[in-house]
């Protein structure tokens, strides 16, 4: 009886074993408040849209029917998500990710396809913050009635307000939706706003792994090259490279969108470069098993480049200054309650407290003398936590380096970003993401910038990250002038220029590209 129970126990604890966890968590989310063990993560970047880009507005996607749109997906080994609809029923996705969350509209469903061989057995979501009421979520299939086609709800999931995760557990080895319903089942109102999506997989995959982009940022520089991995022994990636600038990825045939690869692609023989703006896609194949499931990604060609600073925001831990200091510690963070403290926001200046990157310096200026504010770190608790910079309206952003640099390239993934504008005075293109219109791309072939000025024209803009390339100024090159005897400007603490500072006091010191912090 013994050896028996010990067989059993050993059975068990095989099973529990082959149980994996995908996490699906939005750019910005606070990540204190998950309290999972993921196997894999895949980051819903900030402007992500499962098919139509946003509109000018930035928050309420432009779905219009002429407009055009790529309809993509987020792929991991085990699970596929897209934001599939289903024809004649409901309506076609437009839920994207804003300020830490996935914005998921009532009457939208999301398409889940485990991988082959694995058995989906529960899906958790984390909420922002609760709405109230909440909408109702179900799982649903199309079925062809007297009326046409309708829905049936085949699954329910279940509300937890103490953690505020909504909760399906079952046994699911095929695809299937789930659905948005609204407010009592009656797909009329309802948003909510999942700051991650887990999905719990048993059993063993018979499906190659998805490809994976060694650069993991949307931006490639003309002396850099794409390269594509697999982590199954002996699998072949086919790629295809969608760059006409149409940026059409309309249905042809059924589900098969025409730059989908397949093994009639080009077959991936080494890194490779990109000339413009591209969107890359990729599927892993091996004899014997079930393809992978595709990898999408977005790239901006710029400049070479020989350095790279990054500002993210949404880690302010991160962002320092420039003695190596955190400048964000905010009294409320982590979340833990989000339904108490929705009402509280913190800020962090930067123009008292200018961030810096190995060389690079991002400061700003302020609109309104009494409270300081212009361009700060904001803690949102009505988020449920999110951190970002946020502009306001009349500020300016400054992004520099000294003046034996020079910039090539900047990038901003932006949750709201539509009336942040390049200073007119500044060369360079400056232009919308191609399909995430929230992203803000900024590049000069010259060698004679060394700061960008960005004039916010209204507030309600919500920064997540910056990018930043640039290089050295080789001397001896005979066209690259640098005026040594720029005039220094002091700044008091509230960011009001002062035309004659006063010795021991402390200031905000700037001097063309340099902009520090010093007592007199």
């Amino acid at each position: 009886m013994k050896k028996i129970l010990i067989s059993l126990l050993a059975c068990a604890a095989s099973v529990a074993a082959s149980a994996e966890v995908t996490l699906f968590v939005a750019q910005g989310a606070p990540m204190c408040r998950y309290d999972g063990n993921p196997d894999q993560i895949v980051e819903m970047y900030t402007g992500f849209n499962f098919r139509f880009p946003s509109d000018t507005k930035q928050r309420v996607p432009n779905w219009d029917k002429e407009a055009r749109f790529v309809e993509k997906s987020l792929s991991a080994d085990l699970v596929e998500l897209w934001g599939r609809h289903i024809d004649g029923v409901n309506e076609v996705s437009c839920d994207h990710v804003s300020d830490g969350a996935l914005r998921w509209f009532f009457n939208r469903t999301m398409y889940f396809t485990p991988a082959a061989g694995t058995t989906v057995t529960e899906i958790r979501m984390k909420l922002n913050r609760p709405e109230n009421p909440m909408p109702a979520i179900a799982m649903v299939e199309a079925v062809k009635g007297d009326n046409g086609t309708e829905l049936k709800t085949i699954g329910e999931f279940t509300w937890n307000s103490a953690d505020s995760t909504l909760t399906l557990k079952g046994s699911y080895n095929k695809p299937f939706f789930i659905m948005n319903m609204g407010e009592n089942y009656e797909r009329k109102k309802g948003t909510i706003r999942p700051i991650f999506i887990e999905v719990t997989t048993t059993g063993t995959s018979s499906q190659v792994a998805v490809p994976q982009f060694t650069i993991k940022r949307p931006m490639v520089g003309a002396n850099e090259k794409v390269e594509l991995t697999c982590s199954t022994p002996g699998a072949q990636i086919y790629y295809t490279i969608d760059n006409d600038g149409k940026w059409d990825g309309t249905a042809v045939t059924g589900a098969v969108r025409k730059h989908d690869p397949t093994t009639a692609s080009t077959l991936y023989t080494g890194p490779f470069t990109l000339e413009k703006d591209a969107i890359v896609r990729a599927i892993a194949v091996k004899e014997g098993m079930t393809n992978s499931f595709i990898a999408y990604k977005e790239y901006y060609a710029m400049p070479e480049f020989e350095h790279e600073a990054v500002f993210d925001f949404t880690d302010h831990t991160s962002i320092k200054d420039e003695n190596g200091r955190q400048i964000a510690k905010f009294e409320t963070y982590p979340v833990v309650n989000p339904a108490v403290s929705a009402g509280t926001t913190e800020k962090v200046s930067i123009v008292m407290n200018p961030a810096v990157d190995k060389d690079v310096t991002i400061s700003g200026t302020i609109t309104n003398n009494e409270t300081g504010d212009g361009c700060d770190i904001t803690l949102s608790n009505s988020f449920g936590g999110v951190v970002e910079l946020r502009p306001l309206n009349n500020s300016t952003v400054y992004i520099s380096v000294p003046d034996d640099k020079y910039l090539t390239a900047i990038m901003m993934e932006a949750s709201v970003s539509n009336a942040i504008e390049l200073a007119q005075d500044i060369p360079g293109t400056y232009k919308d993401g191609f399909v995430t219109t929230s992203q803000k791309i900024w590049t000069y072939e010259g060698k004679d910038v060394y700061e960008v000025a960005l004039n916010v024209k209204a507030s309600g803009q919500y920064v997540d990250r910056f990018y930043v390339f640039y290089n050295d100024i080789q001397s001896g090159v005979a066209d690259i002038t640098v005026d040594a005897n720029v005039p220094v400007e002091y700044f008091n603490l509230q960011g009001m220029k002062v035309e004659k500072p006063v010795i021991g006091g402390i200031y905000i010191k700037r001097q063309g590209a340099k902009v520090s912090k010093m007592i007199l």
